[in-house]
């Protein structure tokens, strides 16, 4: 899970680090033990738009997007996170990981060693 922020340093960075998969480790694009997370989307703004054009161009999954919400502070700073306070104020949140917790559900999970992806 490639972890990705909608920001040009981050999409810089996210561009060389799988370019490094793809090349030191014969990662392909297909490979489907692969995926990027978007964190921290507000999905109307114009760099959300160049993240999902870049996650097009790369051709590796975007599962999910994870909206820039308050409700992970909140729940953080009381030592709970948004699954442990299932309300109306936390359903988007929540359902923004769907996604995702449906891929590792339904994926082979990848045997690496130790040297693996060092």
């Amino acid at each position: 899970i490639i972890p990705i922020l909608p920001s040009p340093i981050d999409i810089q960075a996210a561009g060389y680090f799988i370019y490094q998969l793809l090349l030191k480790y014969r990662i392909t694009n297909e490979d489907k033990n692969i995926c990027m997370v978007a964190n921290r989307v507000r999905e109307h703004s114009l760099i959300y738009s160049e993240l999902i054009k870049f996650t097009n161009t790369i051709k590796l999954p975007l599962i999910t997007s994870l909206h820039d919400s308050q409700n992970y502070l909140k729940y953080a700073s009381k030592g709970a996170g948004i699954f442990d306070h299932k309300n109306q104020q936390t359903i988007n949140s929540i359902k923004d990981w769907l996604p995702l917790t449906n891929w590792l559900n339904s994926k082979e999970k990848p045997v690496f060693t130790q040297n693996t992806l060092i």
